[in-house]
């Protein structure tokens, strides 16, 4: 997931990794520079649509395994249909069996008054429901890692915290993901400065808590992503910061009970990882961001956006780097997704006179099929979440700002598989006129909905980690 916009606002600002030159420069590339609509957080917000959007939905309709017309109303749900009757998230079936495109259907809040509370990661299980990691800090300054439940309806079921006595060794979960063959919930992050992996049954008892340390006196470890794989095995990501400049990557395979089982070590070139994802045949895909140290400050150099993608035993496919059009700033990818067919999307963020954001879809081999941009013409924007359909429509996530008092939405767009936009939505925190809304990491359920994880600031000092569930 992106970290970018958390660590700016907690402990310290990310850079993305310096590559070689050659960055992709070229495909197919929708730009908007358009204003997007901005919608109230409630139930039947307005959004904006394409025609592209409208023809797709009306296809919906029809049964897709026999060609015949989807019949709402006959308490089956059919292709095209999102519930036939009853209740969905919690709320009535509409009329038309599917709700409208990019409509949030709830908005969770997580958070106590006066305690900062900040976003980690987000995942959806096999009944829909959603599990987010974070970490808050308290008076003492004694920061407390955080695992929490949603139900699909968007109830907080439980939230459990780990922590330590002292302020001088934190807890912080950066990326959660749902046991692929058991009952677990899988929270890595930072613990005391190492790489740490916490295992929660879902009910909410934490199973077992591990950390790594793969050496050195002065370096800061963290895991930044975890993933469940398939044989009971858990991914993890750990970035090692060194002031010495040497900064590899540490690939970290555990097994269902918290033992280490094969350590993969990744130094060229020296990575920061943002996201890691697993495909069906294991293939490994890492994007992110890295210090580059000099006399202990970062050196003046251009971020090179980057993914690289490896078999299941660590071997490299393929790998890429992507430059914005201005020579000397930062770009970065923030999470990647694999689509149906084995492609990747990514979506980051690029320099041109602000901050812009950048969406690219790769095949499974590596080729550019294309790429997206979402530039105000004044205000930066920032991209920091990625997520596929089944049927390969894209999810693009971040926030912006909107207005010179320098208030910031959450934002999401929908693209099909080939790239057109369908639609976007923006939304700002439902308890303030003036907040600044920050998305970060996307999920989808089993039923097609997506949920996007944020966190909301307002100026009287209250800091929530915000969920929004949003109909396709």
């Amino acid at each position: 997931m992106h970290r970018c916009w958390r660590r700016q606002s907690l402990f310290a600002v990310l850079a993305t990794l310096a590559c070689a030159d050659d960055h992709v420069d070229a495909g197919p590339e929708a730009t908007d520079s358009s204003t997007s609509t901005t919608g109230g957080a409630t139930t039947g917000s307005t959004i904006s649509a394409s025609a592209e959007s409208t023809s797709e939905s009306t296809a919906a309709d029809e049964d897709g395994s026999t060609g015949a017309q989807a019949l709402c109303g006959n308490g089956i749900v059919e292709s095209g249909e999102q519930c036939d009757g009853g209740e969905i998230a919690g709320l009535p079936c509409p009329v038309t069996c599917a709700f409208d495109p990019g409509q949030e259907l709830w908005v969770a809040r997580l958070g106590e008054a006066g305690i900062p509370e900040f976003a980690g990661g987000i995942a959806v299980d096999d009944i829909g429901a959603v599990f987010v990691g974070g970490y808050f800090a308290d008076p003492d300054f004694i920061v407390y890692g955080r695992v929490a439940r949603l139900e699909p309806d968007g109830t907080w079921t439980w939230s459990q915290t780990t922590s330590s006595s002292t302020a001088d060794v934190a807890h912080e979960y950066l990326d959660v993901d749902v046991d692929a063959e058991g009952d677990l919930v899988f929270a890595a992050g930072e613990i005391g400065n190492l790489c740490g992996l916490s295992a929660w049954t879902r009910s909410g008892d934490l199973a077992w808590t591990v950390t790594h340390d793969p050496g050195g006196p002065d370096s800061r470890f963290k895991a930044e992503s975890v993933v469940s794989m398939p044989r009971g095995r858990v991914l993890v990501a750990c970035a090692q910061t060194d002031p010495a400049g040497v900064n590899p990557l540490h690939l970290l395979e555990y097994d269902r009970q918290g033992e280490l089982i094969v350590t993969t070590v990744i130094d060229d070139p020296v990575p920061s990882p943002s996201n890691v994802i697993v495909d069906p045949q294991l293939a490994r895909s890492v994007t992110g961001q890295s210090f580059a140290f000099g006399c202990g400050a970062p050196v003046p150099r251009p971020f090179d956006a980057w993914i690289s993608v490896y078999d299941a035993r660590g071997v490299p496919l393929w790998d890429m780097t992507a430059d914005g059009p201005v020579d000397f700033d930062v770009d970065y990818y923030s999470q990647v997704a694999f689509g149906p067919d084995d492609g990747i999307v990514a979506v980051g963020t690029f320099h041109a006179e602000s901050s812009d954001i950048w969406v690219h879809a790769f095949d499974a081999d590596g080729t550019q099929r294309w790429r997206a941009t979402y530039s105000d013409p004044v205000f930066e924007d920032v991209g920091t979440g990625a997520a596929v359909g089944t049927d390969g429509s894209v999810f693009a996530h971040g926030y912006t700002r909107v207005d010179d008092a320098g208030d910031v939405d959450h934002w999401l767009r929908k693209y099909d598989s080939e790239g057109t936009e369908l639609w976007t939505q923006t939304w700002s925190d439902p308890d303030s006129s003036f907040s600044w809304d920050y998305g970060s990491e996307l999920a989808i359920d089993p039923s097609g909905f997506v949920l996007a994880l944020g966190t909301a600031y307002t100026p009287d000092g209250e800091q929530d980690v915000i969920v929004r569930k949003i109909a396709p």
